[in-house]
This record gives C-alpha cells, sequence and structure tokens, in this order.
C-alpha cells in the first residue's frame, strides 16, 4: 500500500471526498456526474498530471484503487477532523512525508499549476484568487499539525481558515476569478456543464509569473550525483565539495627574488667607503633540499628565486644592490631585515578551506587547486543534453532547397552550441515531425535515454498541432509548469518525466526559443551543476522599450560602455518572435519583470548577458 508514498521529493494530494450537499439533494459528491465522467474521476485526470501520488479521504476509494484514508474515531465530523486524520495517517504511515496538498472532489477544474505553487510556497498555504480563499485548496504542514493537535483537542465547531490561521498558512495568489471552481447546488452544476461539454480539458490553463516559475524549476530541480575529476579535466566543472588544503603554501621560507640570503645586522654599518664584507659559503637554488649551511655571522649564501633559506636567514638582498670580488658579496648601505623571504604558510596553511564547494572552476582556480596535494577533485558532471526541433516545415540540410512551406531549422544549431556555452553536452539532436508518437519515440531513443535533460523546441502552445503535453501526459510525465506570463515564450513547459529526466518545451519562434532557453534552460542547468540562481546586471536605458505592463518582458538588445564607463544597454529594433536578423547585434537581453515599474530612457534596466 506503500510504494506509492516511497519517494519523499513527492508531495502528496489528497481528494477530499466523501461529502453529500443537501443543496444538491444529497448525493455523494465523487458520484456526481460532470458531463459523461464522475467528479472523482475528472479531478484525477486533472491532477495526474502535477503529482505521481494521490491519495483519497473518505469512505471508500470509488472504484479508482487509490490508497483511502479514512477520519479518525477520535476527531469529530467535518472538513478540520478530515484534515488532521490525514496528517495523523501519513505521520504513522509515511514518516518522511512533511506535508500534503487537498483538493475537494467538487472542485474538477482545479489549476494545472496547484501543485507546484503550493508545494514551493513554504510550510503552509492556500489558494486565493479574485472571489477569495479557498481553504479546501491547500498545502499542510504534517508537524504543524500534529504540533496543534497536542496542545488542545481538535474542536467541532473550528473551521478550515481557522486551522489554517493557527499554523501560519499563507495565501498563495492566482490571477482572475474561477480557479477554483466548487459545485455545490444544481445551479452551479448546471454551469459546470455547459463550460465543461464532457471535456476534462476545457476548464482554463493558468500561467504563472517568471518569478513564481523560477521558483518552481528551483524546487523541482536537484545538483546531479557528484563525479571525480582530475587536474587535467577539472576546469569548467563546478565543484561539488570543499577543496582542503593537504599542505601549507609556501612549504618551507624560500626566497622571493635572486640575491644573497644573509643577516641583515651584518650589514647595519655599511657605507660605500666601508661597505659590508660577507663570505659567500654556498649556493641554495630552487629545488634544493634545504640542505645549505647555516649562515653564521658576515656570511651569505648565493640565493635563487623559490630555494630554500639557510637557517640563520633575515632577509634576502636583490643581486643588483651588491657586487662580488671572488668569495665575497659587497654590500654598501645598511638592508633591512625581514625582506624578500617567503616565510611557510603565509599563502595558506594545511586544513585550510582553499576552494569552497559551488566554485566553478576556471584556469586562475588552477594554481590553487594545484598546489591543494589532492590528485582528484569531486565535481557535478556537465548535464547531457538530447535537443529535439519539432516541425513539419524544417529542414536540416542548408544545402537543400527549400519546397514551399518549408524553412530552415535554425533551433538546431541554436540549442547545439547554446548548450555547451551553457555549461552542458549535447549527446545529440534531431528533427521530427509535429506527431505524439514521433515525439514519444525520440524520448526513448538511446541518446534520448543517456541525457539528464530534453529540451524541445515548437509544439506547446494551444493549436491542433501543438502536442507535447498529450505526448507527455501519455506516458506519464509530471507537467511542473505550462504557460508562464512573459514575452516571448509565454507557452514554455517544464516538466520531469517518469525516470527522472528534465524536460523543457520551448517555443518555435527563434526569439522565443532563445529568451526561453535564456530565462529556464540556463538555470536548469545551472541548478543540476549546483550554482547558485544568476543575478541581473543593471545598466542604463538608451532607447524607447515597448513594454506592456503585467507581462515579463525579455528584449533583444545590445550593450556597451560610455566614455565615462558607464553600462548602456539598448533594446533593438526588430522584436517580433520570428525575426532573427537583429541577433547578431545582440550581446544582451533587456529583463522587465511583471510588476515592476515601466522603464524609460535614462533609468537604469536589469540586464542578463545573452
Amino acid at each position: 500500500m506503500f510504494d506509492l508514498l516511497s519517494n519523499s521529493a513527492d508531495v502528496p494530494v489528497v481528494i477530499l471526498a466523501g461529502g453529500q450537499s443537501r443543496r444538491m439533494r444529497g448525493p455523494d459528491k465523487a458520484e456526481v456526474r460532470l458531463g459523461r465522467d464522475r467528479m472523482i474521476d475528472l479531478i484525477i485526470n486533472r491532477l495526474r498530471p502535477q503529482a505521481s501520488r494521490l491519495l483519497v479521504s473518505g469512505p471508500h476509494d470509488y472504484g479508482t484503487g487509490l490508497t483511502v484514508i479514512t477520519d479518525m474515531p477520535d476527531m469529530p465530523p467535518g472538513p478540520v477532523g478530515g484534515i488532521h486524520s490525514i496528517a495523523a495517517w501519513l505521520a504513522a504511515n509515511a514518516p518522511s512525508v512533511a506535508g500534503f496538498i487537498t483538493t475537494p472532489v467538487d472542485g474538477p477544474c482545479v489549476p494545472e499549476d496547484l501543485v507546484c505553487k503550493l508545494s514551493a510556497s513554504g510550510d503552509a498555504a492556500f489558494g486565493l484568487d479574485e472571489t477569495g480563499d479557498h481553504p479546501t485548496f491547500a498545502y499542510w504542514s504534517v508537524p504543524r499539525l500534529m504540533a496543534l493537535r497536542m496542545q488542545a483537542p481538535v474542536s467541532r465547531a473550528s473551521s478550515l481558515r481557522a486551522l489554517l490561521a493557527a499554523i501560519d498558512a499563507t495565501p498563495v495568489a492566482w490571477p482572475g476569478a474561477g480557479q477554483f471552481l466548487n459545485i455545490n447546488t444544481p445551479e452551479e452544476l448546471a454551469a459546470a456543464q455547459t463550460l465543461h461539454a464532457g471535456n476534462s480539458s476545457s476548464c482554463t490553463r493558468a500561467t504563472i509569473s517568471y518569478s513564481e516559475a523560477l521558483a518552481v524549476l528551483h524546487a523541482k530541480t536537484r545538483p546531479l550525483k557528484p563525479v571525480y575529476a582530475s587536474l587535467k579535466t577539472v576546469a569548467g566543472h563546478v565543484l561539488a565539495a570543499d577543496v582542503m588544503a593537504e599542505a601549507p603554501a609556501p612549504a618551507f621560507d624560500n626566497a622571493a627574488m635572486d640575491g644573497f640570503a644573509l643577516r641583515a645586522a651584518d650589514t647595519d654599518l655599511a657605507t660605500p667607503a666601508t661597505p659590508a664584507r660577507l663570505e659567500i659559503i654556498g649556493t641554495s637554488a630552487a629545488g634544493d633540499e634545504g640542505k645549505a649551511e647555516a649562515i653564521g655571522q658576515n656570511q651569505a649564501v648565493a640565493i635563487m628565486t623559490g630555494a630554500p633559506v639557510p637557517l640563520g636567514t633575515t632577509s634576502v638582498i636583490p643581486i643588483e644592490a651588491t657586487r662580488t670580488e671572488g668569495s665575497t658579496v659587497l654590500i654598501e648601505t645598511p638592508f633591512p631585515s625581514g625582506k624578500n623571504i617567503r616565510r611557510k604558510g603565509t599563502d595558506f596553511n594545511a586544513g585550510d578551506r582553499l576552494v569552497p564547494k559551488g566554485t566553478f572552476v576556471t584556469p586562475s582556480a588552477l594554481p590553487a587547486l594545484a598546489a591543494s596535494g589532492q590528485a582528484r577533485f569531486a565535481v557535478y558532471p556537465k548535464p547531457r543534453a538530447f535537443w529535439i526541433s519539432s516541425g513539419n516545415e524544417l529542414v536540416d540540410d542548408p544545402a537543400e532547397a527549400l519546397a514551399p512551406g518549408q524553412i530552415y531549422n535554425s533551433s538546431g544549431p541554436f540549442g547545439e552550441a547554446a548548450l555547451h556555452e551553457a555549461g552542458a553536452t549535447c549527446t545529440g539532436r534531431i528533427t521530427i515531425r509535429d506527431d505524439a508518437d514521433t515525439l514519444i519515440a525520440a524520448l526513448s531513443s538511446p541518446a534520448a535515454r543517456q541525457s539528464d535533460l530534453v529540451i524541445s523546441t515548437g509544439a506547446v502552445s494551444a493549436g491542433r498541432f501543438d502536442f507535447v503535453r498529450t505526448a507527455l501526459e501519455a506516458i506519464g510525465a509530471t507537467i511542473h509548469f505550462h504557460g508562464v506570463r512573459i514575452r516571448p515564450g509565454k507557452p514554455v513547459l517544464f516538466a520531469q518525466l517518469a525516470d527522472g529526466r528534465y524536460f523543457a518545451g520551448l517555443p518555435g519562434n527563434p526569439s522565443a526559443t532563445t529568451a526561453t532557453f535564456r530565462l529556464f534552460v540556463n538555470p536548469l542547468i545551472r541548478a543540476l551543476t549546483g550554482l547558485p540562481a544568476e543575478r541581473p546586471f543593471k545598466a542604463r536605458l538608451t532607447s524607447e522599450a515597448n513594454i506592456r505592463p503585467n507581462l515579463t518582458f525579455m528584449m533583444k538588445a545590445h550593450l556597451e560602455t560610455s566614455q565615462t564607463g558607464q553600462l548602456e544597454v539598448k533594446a533593438l529594433d526588430g522584436q517580433q518572435s520570428y525575426k532573427v536578423a537583429n541577433m547578431i547585434d545582440q550581446n544582451a537581453w533587456i529583463l522587465h519583470v511583471e510588476g515592476a515599474a515601466l522603464p524609460e530612457p535614462g533609468t537604469m534596466v536589469d540586464c542578463l548577458w545573452r
């Protein structure tokens, strides 16, 4: 019974069933039909793409095969007792589960992003739209509920709103009205029949904001399992563990320049007329084992940069500040103590954290790694990505003449290069025709199966030939979000296949492809490799920016440095998503996040490198 609860990374969703509405003349709401289907079947179909673990709180499973949670005998009847019963059941049978989501059986048009938004919002949350709050659509913290139950007995008079307030739940807003349709009366059932018309997909798909989508992406993405890299191969990877120094650096006191190791006190009385005369008793070169004899009074050792300094040395005088006569070095002015000696451990000591976890290893980090004394380093592997371009109209071979209605494939070459630039490796790329079966076959190909991430372009909107979501749902993928309030790229989709591979469905128009790659695939690759979220940088806007409110805009832009050293950015002409010619001049994006003040020339705007 508990196999479906074995993966604690997935939040279980509990359908609240068993309720009877007197206003609907008493039938069990789960059995009420909306079109051809029972409401419980409709809501299961609605939730399947969002959650892999569904349960029923009610008297039985209604023939669904789902695990049933019944109310505990010591709980008062009603929704509050039901919530406490669910928490107690999970605490006893699935202790690794920290929280659960509830949705009522009479809400068959549950938002398609309900699970990802509520589970990404904290320990306790509930749905809210323009019609008000909806406490049955909520994320409940098991520890908070169990603690609350220990403090006081559950009251029959309590309400779900009061219970949510007691566990400090936060509201999570959905735009518009009607996101949480409840059917409680014959009139509401009739209205829902008109909306539904026998098709469960007719419920409006809600879009989420760019910020919400990024939060979901980061909440659902985990870094890849670390591997080991040698000093020769570590560059270009992200460290998965701190690099600790095995030995001090410098490992011994050594000379900072060519000259003579001496006792500085022997030069205190030196003048041009009566120079200090020191006997040269030996030589110390880089690579020597440090066996040069100790320096005594009025003695010196010829020494090379990096060579160990002899015992008794207090300074190394540069060779150009001396002259020699046979085996004697002459110094005409006093030379201070403590000069030109690199002391042991002054760079770092054994046990110091030399390079922290999460560092992207560039060539400039290699000297420190080489000095650490370690032969291999734990790193996150570069994500393996498979690229799929979809479209009956696409032609891959630029040498092939185009037939009417055909275009050359621009997304494939872009994707392969962009993946490499973003820190991933491309295991392959193909072009497929516009049908779900072809996509399913492509996802099963050896190159795709070897990947951590699959990216497709095209067919994610809502047209007749937009099949990506249908194909993903057919093979049991979990849709984390589909539709973000951005321009270009609103239909962008993020999902996870049943075998754990991540899937990003990007729109097919070139600018939309490149914008959504930058907004979502780049952050996904960073998350897979253990890098923190990227921060935009600021530049002064020098052009008009045609931006509408209530959307996040990505504008193709050109960035340059002014004569005074100020970063300046201008939006390029031709922002339409099908235009590619201006991408030649593009080296940045202007990122205007929904809700921010509309930019005017001369103001500072957020930017991302292309």
